[in-house]
C-alpha cells in the first residue's frame, strides 16, 4: 500500500495559533489527525507581524512534541492584517510584465512599497487578477519560527484562500457554481469575499471588528455588489469567526438583509469534541488541504523568493552529491569487472599456451593457434593497460575536487569519462558570471590540462532563467600535476 501523505496546517493571528494536521491515503478520505487552537501570549504577535520568533518556534515545537510526528513540511495561513488584496483589471501578457503591473498597484500604499512588500495572483479571468501583497517582515518572521522550531515551511497563504480551499472540500460541487459571499472575522480584521463560479471576483477589508458595526459594514457591502451586479444576486453569505456574539447575530441578520446568512462549518473539524469550525480551525484546515493535492482552487505563496532559491540550491547540492556518488560506484564496479575479464584471458591465454607446445603436427593449425594468442595477449594488454590507467588515476579526488568548487548557482547533471584523459560535465546555472567563474576555478586545480566550454545554451522560465551548458576537462598527467603542486 501506497504510504500516506501527511500534511500540517497552521493559521496564525493576534493572541492565536490553529494547527490542523491531516493524513491522506491513495483512494481515501482525508483523515484528520489533530486539531487544536492554542493562545498565544500577548505581544507574540502585533499588527500581522512575529515580534517574538523564538516563542513561536517553542509553540511549533511542543505541538509536534505531543502529536508524536514531527511533520518534515508545514504550510501556514495569516489574518490580512497588514495585506493588500485587491481584484484588478490586467490583460494576459508576459509574467515579467505582470509583475511589474501589479508593483506600480502596491507602489499606491506608502506603508507598503515593492520593496518592503512581496506580491503573488492567482488570475480569475482573461482580463482580471486577485492581487495579493503582505510586508516582507511578515514573511521573513514566520520563516525564521519555523526553522528554530525545524520545520520546512513551503507555503504562506493569507487565509481567505485556505477558507476556499476548505468550502471545496467541503462541497465543491455546490461552492464552485454558486455567487456566495464569504465574510471571514479575525482578531484584527474582517473579510468580505465575493465568491463566484469557485473563485474570488471582489474583496473588501476593514479593520473595525465590532460586533456593534459588523451588521452595517455587512449591508453596505452586499448593498454595493447589488448595485455593481444588479443580476447578480447572493444566493447565501457564510460568516467564519471565533467569536460568539459575531455567530449569534446570523439568526437576526438573513431577516434585515433578505439573503440568507449562515455561520460557515466544516463537517470534519465539527467532529471534534470542542465542536465547532470557526475562521482559525477552517484556516488552518484549508491550508494544509494543500499539500495533498485534493483540492483545486486559487493558490498564491508568499514565502520569500530568497528562501525558495535557497531551497532549490540546497535540492541541487543534495542531488550532485547522489550523482557523484553513483558514479564512484559504477567506476569501482567497472573495475571489478574488467579484472575478472583479464583473469580470464589470461587463462585463456595458457590454454592456448599449453596447446601450442602440445601441438607440433600441423604447420597451419599451429600458425592459428599462435595467431589467437597474439590476438588474446594483445587484448589482454589494452585491457590491461586500461586499467592501469583507472587505477592510477585518483578519482574520488578528481570528483571531490569538482563538487568543492562548484558555485552556490551552478549544478551539475552528467560526468562522463570519454577516455582516459578527457571527462565530459554537463550542467545548468543560473548565470553565465558564476558559470565562468566555475571554469576559472576548473582550470586552477592541479588535476586538469585544461578545461574547453563546448555548449552554453540561455533558457528563460517563467520566473528565472538558467544557462544549460556543456565542457569538457582533460586530466593532468603526473609531472604537470606535480609541478602545479610546486
Amino acid at each position: 500500500m501506497r504510504k500516506a501523505q501527511n500534511s500540517l496546517g497552521i493559521y496564525l493571528e493576534e493572541g492565536l495559533i490553529s494547527f490542523v494536521y491531516l493524513s491522506l491515503r491513495e483512494n481515501e478520505k482525508v483523515k484528520l489527525i489533530s486539531c487544536q487552537n492554542v493562545k498565544l501570549d500577548a505581544g507574540v504577535i502585533k499588527r500581522g507581524l512575529i515580534s517574538k520568533p523564538q516563542v513561536l518556534a517553542s509553540v511549533l515545537k511542543k505541538f509536534h512534541s505531543e502529536i508524536g510526528v514531527k511533520p518534515s513540511k508545514v504550510s501556514v495561513s495569516i489574518a490580512g492584517k497588514g495585506a493588500i488584496t485587491r481584484v484588478i483589471d490586467l490583460p494576459q501578457m508576459p509574467e515579467i510584465e505582470i509583475i511589474e503591473a501589479l508593483k506600480g498597484e502596491v507602489n499606491k500604499y506608502v506603508l507598503l512599497g515593492v520593496d518592503n512588500s512581496i506580491i503573488d495572483y492567482s488570475r480569475i479571468s482573461d482580463d482580471k487578477v486577485y492581487l495579493v501583497a503582505i510586508k516582507k517582515k511578515t514573511a521573513t518572521t514566520i520563516v525564521d519560527a519555523s526553522e528554530n522550531a525545524e520545520l520546512d515551511l513551503k507555503t504562506i497563504e493569507i487565509n481567505s484562500f485556505s477558507v476556499l480551499r476548505a468550502l471545496l472540500y467541503e462541497d465543491k460541487e455546490f461552492y464552485s457554481k454558486r455567487t456566495l459571499m464569504v465574510v471571514l472575522i479575525s482578531a484584527s480584521r474582517i473579510d468580505f469575499n465575493i465568491l463566484k463560479g469557485g473563485v474570488y471576483c471582489f474583496s473588501h477589508n476593514s479593520e473595525d471588528v465590532k460586533p456593534q458595526t459588523f451588521d452595517h459594514q455587512l449591508k453596505m457591502v452586499k448593498a454595493y455588489w447589488d448595485g455593481q451586479f444588479p443580476g447578480d444576486n447572493l444566493e447565501k453569505i457564510i460568516i467564519f469567526s471565533d467569536s460568539d456574539e459575531h455567530q449569534q447575530q446570523c439568526d437576526g441578520l438573513s431577516q434585515s438583509i433578505g439573503t440568507n446568512v449562515e455561520v460557515g462549518k466544516i463537517n470534519l473539524l465539527s467532529q471534534q469534541n470542542d465542536g465547532g469550525s470557526g475562521c482559525a480551525k477552517a484556516s488552518a484546515f484549508g491550508v494544509a488541504l494543500r499539500k495533498l493535492g485534493c483540492v483545486q482552487s486559487q493558490d498564491i505563496n508568499l514565502v520569500p523568493r530568497e528562501k525558495i532559491k535557497r531551497d532549490l540550491i540546497k535540492r541541487n547540492v543534495t542531488l550532485s552529491f547522489c550523482v557523484i556518488s553513483a558514479t564512484l560506484f559504477l567506476w569501482f564496479a567497472l573495475s571489478l569487472l574488467l579484472s575478472g575479464w583479464v583473469k580470464i584471458y589470461q587463462k585463456k591465454t595458457e590454454i592456448i599456451s599449453q596447446k601450442l607446445k602440445s601441438s607440433s603436427g600441423i604447420f597451419s593449425t599451429a600458425k592459428e593457434i599462435n595467431n589467437r594468442s597474439n590476438y588474446f595477449q594483445k587484448d589482454i594488454r589494452q585491457k590491461q593497460e586500461f586499467i592501469n590507467q583507472l587505477s592510477n588515476i585518483s578519482w574520488a579526488e578528481i570528483l571531490d575536487d569538482l563538487a568543492n568548487l562548484i558555485p552556490h548557482s551552478v549544478w551539475l547533471n552528467e560526468i562522463k569519462v570519454q577516455n582516459e584523459n578527457k571527462i565530459i560535465i554537463k550542467g545548468e546555472s543560473f548565470s553565465q558570471d558564476e558559470l565562468y567563474k566555475y571554469i576559472s576555478l576548473l582550470r586552477c586545480s592541479k588535476y586538469f590540462n585544461g578545461v574547453k566550454l563546448n555548449v552554453v545554451e540561455n533558457r528563460s522560465g517563467a520566473s528565472s532563467s538558467k544557462v544549460i551548458f556543456t565542457m569538457s576537462c582533460f586530466l593532468a598527467d603526473k609531472e604537470q600535476k606535480s609541478e602545479t603542486q610546486q
